[in-house]
């Protein structure tokens, strides 16, 4: 039986975003959920996940949106000196999560520092640390490095989009972006959103493939004053609740044998 992960970017982004994230736990297809510790939202986020056990909670290691949880004066190439991080648009172009860009380049060690800063925010938030932790909105070979070392180091797993780094115990998980790539239109995800049936037909194409666990991240999420005004994915965050509640989709995934899991339920 083909499995099939259905996880939630970015909770924690704001209140009205994690009402939205939520909803599509309660009404549609997601398992699980990824939440950025440093927004100022992530105390409401895992106040409601704390009312939601059976959403698998993971880490979103976020350094483009909000203030750094680990100090200033220790990860200058990522942060301005008032703690604030630089934005996605400033960061080089790495032709897997961004296709265009600045100059600016995250230091490995920057990173790996921060998103410590992160899973221990984590820690205090909910009371224990994550299986499983990702980056969001940039990647590098150096970003993918740094969260499978500190993946190595708290004994979790990470995603990467690098083929040359493969975590064992995790190599059976695939997010297939080569075959949903070929198969074209996916990146207009992130500009408009998935329908029912674009969803549909990704779902598809990843059951084709020889993975024996498929990973789907999508942003189903309620759009308020804080996403309008520090997020350049709007729309689609809407759009990601309609179509993760879409009784079609549900009915396509029960009738072609998938079975649904979390992240915690994969063991390293």
């Amino acid at each position: 039986m083909k499995k099939l992960i259905i996880n939630g970017d970015d909770f924690g982004f704001s209140e009205a975003y994690n009402y939205g994230m939520i909803h599509a736990f309660e009404h549609g297809i997601l398992t699980s959920a990824s939440i950025m510790t440093n927004m100022d939202a992530a105390v409401h986020a895992a106040a409601l996940a704390r009312m939601h056990p059976r959403l698998c909670i993971s880490q979103h290691t976020n350094i483009v949106q909000g203030n750094c949880c680990a100090d200033p004066a220790t990860i200058p190439s990522i942060v301005r000196p008032d703690g604030s991080f630089y934005r996605s648009g400033e960061y080089k172009a790495d032709g897997m999560a961004k296709k265009t860009g600045g100059d600016r380049i995250a230091d490995k060690e920057d990173f790996k520092r921060e998103t410590r800063a992160q899973l221990e925010r984590f820690k205090i938030l909910l009371g224990y640390y994550p299986v499983h932790i990702e980056g969001h909105s940039i990647g590098s070979e150096s970003i993918f490095r740094a969260l499978f070392e500190v993946a190595q180091e708290y004994g979790m797993h990470t995603m990467s989009f690098d083929d040359s780094i493969k975590q064992e115990g995790f190599e059976h998980v695939g997010y297939c972006f080569k075959e949903l790539g070929e198969a074209g239109g996916f990146m207009d995800y992130y500009a408009n959103g998935f329908t029912a049936e674009g969803f549909i037909k990704m779902l598809e194409i990843l059951h084709k493939t020889d993975n024996e666990i498929c990973a789907v991240h999508c942003h189903p999420g309620y759009v308020d004053a804080t996403i309008m005004d520090t997020s350049t994915l709007v729309l689609p965050r809407c759009r990601d609740i309609q179509t993760l509640c879409d009784q079609r989709v549900a009915e396509w995934i029960n009738d072609n044998g998938i079975k649904l899991i979390r992240y915690d339920e994969i063991k390293l």
